[in-house]
């Protein structure tokens, strides 16, 4: 049996900085894939260059859990933001298509 993992950009190579350093540091230890747990932190266009310069792949992303930087973390489980969650849900997977995700 051969296991794959994928480096967790939220949780790994926080000291390397930005996504491209970190997608860079995950290539240098000797990952193939990367998740991106939260993608509208970060540039999509920039992840898919970066990503394709590397020859990485991402695995998977998530969809916005709603605004991270005030803490919240619930926008897909409250019925008053279907509508703000829909749009969300759309950007998510454009931007899965564009990083070519095949989780």
């Amino acid at each position: 049996m051969s296991l794959r993992f994928a480096a967790n950009l939220w949780f790994l190579f926080q000291e390397a900085g930005g996504t491209e350093a970190r997608i860079a540091a995950a290539a240098q230890q000797g990952f193939k894939t990367v998740e991106i747990p939260f993608f509208e932190i970060w540039e999509c266009d920039a992840i898919s260059s970066c990503l394709h310069k590397l020859g990485m792949h991402c695995h998977l992303i998530n969809s916005c859990p709603g605004n991270l930087k005030t803490g919240d973390l619930g926008m897909a489980c409250d019925p008053s933001r279907v509508d703000e969650f829909t749009s969300s849900l759309e950007s998510t997977i454009s931007c899965a298509r564009k990083l070519g995700c095949q989780g």
